[in-house]
């Protein structure tokens, strides 16, 4: 159970690189709100645990959630009042603003 402050506007799931050798990978539930605020939680993939959630306001609409890939690897597309893409580089999990 994730207790969130505003009406989720979409959900995805993604199992992304973690560590330096591509074999360890994390599961990450991403929920895109209503009130622009993107929460990323880790999910423990047998047991469906989540833990170590992180918040980030994205912009003043709706968060919608795409998963897609870059350079082979997997990675989601966020759209609010600006598009962001969150990936993995360098055993370092990245959200950056798309220009």
């Amino acid at each position: 159970m994730q207790a969130i402050n505003a009406v989720p506007e979409s959900l995805a799931i993604v199992e992304m690189p973690d560590g330096h050798e591509r074999s360890l990978r994390t599961l990450y539930l991403n929920i895109g709100l209503q009130n622009g605020v993107l929460l990323r939680t880790t999910m423990d993939s047998i047991t469906g645990v989540l833990s170590d959630t992180r918040l980030r306001f994205l912009g003043s609409r709706p968060v919608k959630l795409f998963n897609v890939t870059v350079q082979g690897s997997p990675a989601i597309l966020a759209l609010s009042s600006r598009p962001w893409l969150s990936y993995s580089f360098q055993a370092r999990s990245r959200l950056i603003p798309l220009s």
